[in-house]
Parts: C-alpha cells; sequence; structure tokens
C-alpha cells in the first residue's frame, strides 16, 4: 500500500492560526509535526507513505497546484492531506472530521478513531464536490479536520493525547495494527565521496544552515527527521561542469552522461528547447497518417510506421514530412542517447503552438504544470500531460524512452545529418 500524505496549506500561506498561541494551535506547525510522526509510524511497520510539506508557495493557488501535481506523481492507492479546523467555540469541546468525495466509509472510520483518541466529539464524514485537492488528485483522498485549533478544549485533547492520534491515524487510514514498539535500525557508516579529478570548472557549491537535531527535505518531502524535532536544514547544490555527485550511492549529473551518445549542445540549444516533455505516438499500434503531404488518393499523408525516426511537434512546421530533410535532433536527457528524425506530423494536444517562435515553454506543459485542460484546439477541454514533442516507436527504443520521458532537441541542417 502507498499513502501519499501532505500537510495542508505551506510554510508561507500557513492557514488558522489560534490566538492566542498557546493554548491554541497554529495550523501549519502542529499539521506538520503529526504529518511528520503519522508517515514515519506507517513506513516503520511496511506501508510506503511519502509526505509533502509546501515550503516555497506565496498564494493559495500557488499551493494548491503543487499538492495537487505531487500527488498526482506519486502513483499513490490514497491521497490524505492533514489538516486542523476553526469556527467553533475558543472553550469547549468542538471534535473531529474528515471530508470525502467517493471515500465515505474510510472517511467516517477515520473521524471516529481521531474523536476517540482525542476523547472529543466525533463529527463525522463529510461529502464534497469543490475542494481543490480533493476533486483534482487522481487516487482516493480524503481530508483530515484533526481538531479545532481555535478551541482551548480541542487543543489540550490534543496535547494530553498526541501518540494515541497518531496511532489512530496510521491504523485507520492503513487497515493495519502499528507496532509502536519497532526498534531504531543501527547506524549507517558514512559513505566515502566518490573521487573526482580535481578541476578549477568541475566543482560543487553546498551552503547549508541548521541547528539541533535536523529534519531534511527535498522539493518539499521529508527525507529524514526526528519526529517531533522543529529545527530544519536548508541546502543549496549549485554544480559547475560536468559535475558528478553521489548521495547514498547513487549518483546525479549536473547534464546528461555520454552514455551511447556525445550528450546535447548544452550551451546552443534554447531553453525553451531542454528538457521538453516526450511522449511516443505511431507505429503500427497507432494506424495513423502523417497530416503532411504529399497525399494519397484517400487524402491522407505518409503511414507512420514502426521503422523510421519521425517526431511531430504543435504546429506547421514548413517543408515537413515524413521523408522530408526537415529534421531535428534529440537527446535524451536521463542518458545522453541521441538519434536525428524528420518531422512527420503536427501535435501532441495542439497543432499552433509553435513555442520555439513564441520564446515560450510548450503551451501543454504550462497547462499540465498548472493542472488546467487546453484551452482551444482539437483536445480543448482535456487536461494534457505536458508532452511537447512526439517520438516515433523506432526513435523511443534509440532513446530508451518508454511511453513518456525528457529531451532536448534541435534543429538539424540537411547537409550534416
Amino acid at each position: 500500500m502507498k499513502i501519499a500524505w501532505s500537510v495542508g496549506h505551506s510554510e508561507k500561506i500557513r492557514g488558522m492560526r489560534g490566538s492566542p498561541v498557546p493554548p491554541q494551535c497554529d495550523e501549519v506547525d502542529e499539521c506538520l509535526k503529526i504529518s511528520t510522526s503519522v508517515c514515519e509510524l506507517l513506513t516503520a511497520n511496511g506501508v510506503e507513505a511519502p509526505m509533502f510539506f509546501d515550503t516555497t508557495s506565496t498564494s493559495q493557488s500557488q499551493y494548491l497546484d503543487a499538492q495537487v501535481r505531487w500527488t498526482n506523481q506519486q502513483n499513490a492507492d490514497l491521497g490524505v492531506q492533514c489538516h486542523l479546523n476553526a469556527g467553533g467555540s475558543h472553550t469547549n469541546p468542538v471534535g473531529c472530521e474528515v471530508w470525502y468525495h467517493s471515500q465515505e466509509s474510510l472517511a467516517r472510520k477515520v473521524a471516529t478513531a481521531m474523536a476517540n483518541a482525542l476523547h472529543l466529539p466525533d463529527r463525522g464524514p463529510k461529502y464534497t464536490s469543490s475542494l481543490t485537492w480533493v476533486m483534482q488528485s487522481d487516487p482516493p483522498c480524503i481530508l483530515l479536520e484533526c481538531f479545532f485549533g481555535d478551541s482551548t478544549a480541542d487543543c489540550n485533547a490534543y496535547r494530553a493525547n498526541y501518540d494515541a492520534l497518531v496511532t489512530a491515524l496510521a491504523e485507520s487510514i492503513s487497515g493495519i495494527d502499528m507496532d509502536t514498539d519497532i526498534e531504531e535500525p543501527p547506524e549507517r557508516p558514512p559513505i566515502e565521496p566518490p573521487q573526482l579529478p580535481p578541476s578549477d570548472d568541475n566543482y560543487v557549491e553546498m551552503k547549508t544552515a541548521s541547528t539541533g537535531e535536523v529534519k531534511v527535505f527535498i522539493n518539499g518531502q521529508l527525507i529524514h527527521g526526528e519526529a517531533n524535532d522543529q529545527h530544519v536544514i536548508d541546502i543549496t547544490l549549485v554544480g559547475h561542469g560536468d559535475v558528478a555527485m553521489e548521495i547514498n550511492g547513487e549518483m546525479f549529473h549536473s547534464v546528461p552522461p555520454p552514455i551511447g551518445g556525445e550528450g546535447p549542445p548544452e550551451t546552443t540549444i534554447p531553453s525553451n528547447q531542454t528538457n521538453i516533455i516526450c511522449t511516443v505516438f505511431g507505429g503500427d499500434a497507432d494506424g495513423e497518417y502523417s497530416a503532411y503531404g504529399p497525399y494519397d488518393s484517400q487524402g491522407r499523408g505518409p503511414y507512420l510506421n514502426d521503422d523510421d525516426d519521425y517526431v511531430s511537434l504543435p504546429w506547421t512546421v514548413e517543408g515537413a514530412g515524413l521523408h522530408s530533410n526537415k529534421r531535428l535532433k534529440i537527446w535524451n536527457v536521463v542518458n545522453g542517447t541521441s538519434v536525428v528524425c524528420t518531422v512527420a506530423d503536427k501535435g501532441p494536444w495542439y497543432v499552433d503552438d509553435n513555442y520555439v517562435k513564441l520564446g515560450k515553454r510548450p503551451l501543454a506543459e504550462q497547462q499540465y504544470l498548472a493542472h488546467q485542460p487546453c484551452d482551444h484546439g482539437p483536445n480543448e477541454g482535456t487536461i494534457p500531460n505536458g508532452a511537447g514533442i512526439d517520438i516515433s516507436p523506432h526513435a523511443a527504443n534509440v532513446l530508451d524512452i518508454d511511453g513518456k520521458g525528457k529531451v532536448n532537441w534541435d534543429w538539424v541542417e540537411p547537409e550534416t545529418v
């Protein structure tokens, strides 16, 4: 089972802030604490539970987009988001509730488990068809309102029963009885850094700031930290040259390594032709014909087969066609392999988005990141997958791209192919 867990709101847009504090609660601080503890308990009991905490967004729309995007990238069985409620009595107990769209029975179960753990009223499941994160996330989701952060009684109950709440959440959501006495694993010996040849052009700048026990976040996801610790480390890494870094035995590079190819000319490719989301199209599985001439008697272009190296760009490319000299070179940004292809069709998603001429990123990519549907064209109303280029099955095989990947590309003069 995999549970994609996110902390409500963001570090800079903090949601409910009880006043005075204490005895009332700050929503982001307490939700981060609860989420960290639950995810650590789930992980220790064999449940995959990645956690997302947005530390960068400065508006509600930004953090909602970031939370939806992260959740949809996890391929999880369930999405959970942690919040505190507000608007109740400032002295009397108010209680626990869970918002849902399709998971009523789970929402009811979790609300009751929280209420029993905290000895607070059970407000039960609450149906929604409008909460952005619940409605736009791919896995089935529940949104927790653990208790009322502006109720002194609720906050006191939470502080007195914190461990019981964490266990109740982990068990009711996963359906597994938690072992809370798991021994800490032995400390791993430090990994020796790789021995790279010295070079003035080959180095990494690393800036850190930390105090006390430390949590480490990468792209908002908690990597390691003590459950109750509030100290956070900020790390900035800047690579210069063809820098190789090893982190826990995994290699990272600042530019693609030359495996099976010479790697892209990073300094010459325009930025809006780099890191382009790429998908595979054509071939016998699709049975498609090119939108470019010459056309046969049925008005179809050349058949897009399984054998040729060709691409599709989302605008009309002058002089293009399956067997034309309008060619470009594509590099897989992961492994550096390359292939030369003809432009044989139009798409994906749009047929009028000349992002090269416009000097912008592909429109489908912008709308994918914003979780917005295509605003015109043949796919109007459909949320795109972000692709700004399509490649043929044979080209995908050469680049070792299985369905979807990221590429850099540039035009190639016919005489240099």
